[in-house]
């Protein structure tokens, strides 16, 4: 197996082992075992548990912003289709990740917990004021409505979304339910009807 392929097999089989069973409860021995390969190998090309989390991370984080992005900027894609899929890329971004590994990432890899509040904090705003400027230019969102306030609600909701005492309190729905009833909520309570 040549080196690129050696290393996306270990960030795919790192990421779903992470997902699944969180940060500090996974090994390197695990994820060899299950990549097929020794330790020595993942060691080769990565030189910590942490720098393997740290990929998987920037690598994820690549992957949705890609999409998001895509969606929000498409000239061939209606607003309200654009709406649509972007509830559906947030959960799917989710679909496979159990909340349990933020709040494991967040209190014992204080870097990749950094990646992620840093991507929150420089895209969501622009990304998501330029998509509701947008909708209100082709008459599609409500004309008062101010753009860069809503994405700052979008903004923190999904903040407070990892907030144990807000997931505590909402417990008897799952991750996918609540990102899509923020979704639902902010960009339906903004669009012309």
């Amino acid at each position: 197996m040549d080196e690129s392929k050696s290393i996306s097999v270990i960030l795919e089989v790192a990421e779903r082992i992470f997902f699944q069973f969180g940060y500090t409860n996974s090994s390197m021995e695990e994820i060899a075992n299950e990549c097929g390969m020794s330790k020595k190998t993942i060691y080769k090309h990565f030189a910590s548990k942490e720098e393997v989390l740290m990929e998987c991370v920037k690598r994820k984080i690549d992957i949705n912003s890609k999409r998001i992005t895509e969606i929000i900027y498409s000239e061939d894609i209606k607003f309200h289709d654009k709406i649509e899929k972007i509830i559906l890329a947030t959960s799917e971004n989710f679909k496979e990740i159990d909340i349990s590994f933020l709040y494991d990432i967040k209190k014992s890899c204080k870097e990749a917990w950094k990646l992620i509040e840093n991507h929150k904090l420089n895209h969501i705003p622009k990304n998501f004021t330029d998509l509701i400027t947008d909708g209100i230019k082709k008459g599609y969102v409500k004309k008062d409505v101010k753009a860069e306030i809503v994405a700052y609600i979008y903004l923190s909701a999904m903040l407070n979304l990892l907030d144990s005492s807000f997931f505590s309190n909402t417990s008897n729905y799952s991750i996918l339910e609540i990102i899509k009833e923020i979704d639902n909520t902010i960009f339906y309570g903004v669009i012309k009807r």
